[in-house]
């Protein structure tokens, strides 16, 4: 996609892109490094919509596939996983408000990396699903964010 495209783009094609590539990505057990590249892409290509709307819609997206993929954090490290399967239980939901209150209070926290909701996400998409689990992922998905 176009750094133009996605600059420009709304909050149903920005997810619709990041579900496309997280999707092939988390299918075939992309590496942390693989992941960290796009993610970063995204933030350059949104430019300041990437603060005002793009980030969220990014986290969103990488919580409806594990929501799908049934992923919960293994164990809770100083608030992160906490945050994470808050955020899941609102995603599962439908409750996108709720979801987007929660990733903002946690990217207030003054400890947190701007990145750390982003992290916490990604790392219960690592190990790819079941190959039997494949086909049907897409079906499981939760409702996009509503534009």
């Amino acid at each position: 996609m176009p750094h133009t495209t996605l600059r420009h783009a709304d909050a149903e094609t920005v997810q619709d892109y990041v579900l496309t590539r997280s999707i092939m990505r988390f299918s075939r057990g992309a590496p942390p490094e693989e992941w960290q590249f796009e993610h970063r892409e995204v933030r350059l290509a949104s430019g300041p919509r990437w603060d005002e709307s793009h980030a969220f819609l990014y986290d969103y997206t990488l919580a409806r596939i594990a929501v799908a993929a049934d992923r919960r954090p293994a164990r809770r490290v100083h608030g992160t996983p906490e945050f994470v399967e808050h955020i899941l239980d609102s995603v599962r939901a439908s409750a996108s408000e709720s979801a987007r209150r929660l990733w903002a209070a946690r990217r207030a926290e003054p400890a947190a990396a701007p990145e750390a909701t982003t992290v916490a996400l990604v790392s219960l998409l690592l190990a790819p699903p079941a190959r039997e689990d494949r086909p049907t992922l897409m079906r499981r998905l939760p409702p996009p964010y509503p534009a």
